[in-house]
């Protein structure tokens, strides 16, 4: 028989008919595919430039060693596209090594504008669109107000020309008729753009909490391997 302490302490007995396979862990080197899980609406270019920056940075901060490399797109899963990373190590840290860098991509996932729509994300629809589309029409209206005044000053003399009380409500009036024009205009644009935005955001918070979701889970197997 063959005895195998487990790192908890327990110790395994094993008869050696059932022996079929040795790996030799007493090798320097250790070599890990990591599958990363992402979810089918995220851009492969970015995943494909966060990933390589985690393990340029994890190279150049010596927790893995210069051969590790970002391999591509390994599998079409049904929910979700695996990115195939290769991460050479140490043989005695592996394990650690493998969860340091799941971290780190769990953390890289966070910044990526996550904070921005989770933000977004806490108010409800109508209350979004309806203040970013009041804000926008406060902006409108300044400038509209900055406009009127400088053409004022440009066209003066023109203005003041025979001006009479007919022409000048005349004027105001045509002034009244713009700015309603632009304030049903962008009443209507930043109403529409604001929901669309705040549905992208909460379609990205939920595509985020997904991927978390299979990088915890992809932690907890690594766990209980050791």
């Amino acid at each position: 028989t063959t005895r195998i302490k487990k790192a908890s302490g327990e110790v395994m007995i094993i008869a050696n008919r059932n022996i079929d396979t040795i790996i030799n862990a007493s090798q320097k080197k250790a070599n890990l595919l990591l599958e990363i899980d992402t979810a089918y609406e995220e851009d492969s270019k970015k995943i494909e430039k966060v990933l390589k920056e985690i393990i340029n940075k994890a190279i150049k901060e010596e927790l893995i060693l210069p051969e590790s490399e970002y391999l591509g797109i390994n599998d079409l899963g049904p929910s979700s596209v695996k990115y195939l990373i290769k991460i050479n190590c140490d043989q005695n840290k592996k394990h650690q090594i493998k969860r340091d860098i799941l971290e780190k991509v769990k953390i890289a996932y966070e910044k990526n504008n996550i904070k921005k729509d989770l933000k977004i994300s806490t108010y409800y629809k109508k209350d979004y669109a309806s203040l970013n589309m009041l804000i926008t029409i406060l902006w409108m209206t300044v400038g509209y107000g900055i406009l009127l005044g400088l053409l004022a000053v440009c066209f003066m003399e023109e203005l003041l020309a025979d001006l009479t009380v007919s022409k000048l409500i005349f004027l105001c009036a045509e002034a009244v008729v713009g700015y309603l024009i632009l304030l049903v205009i962008y009443a209507v644009c930043s109403n529409a753009f604001y929901r669309g935005r705040h549905n992208d955001a909460k379609h990205r918070v939920k595509k985020y909490y997904r991927d978390l979701s299979r990088l915890g889970k992809m932690e907890v197997k690594e766990k209980k391997k050791v």
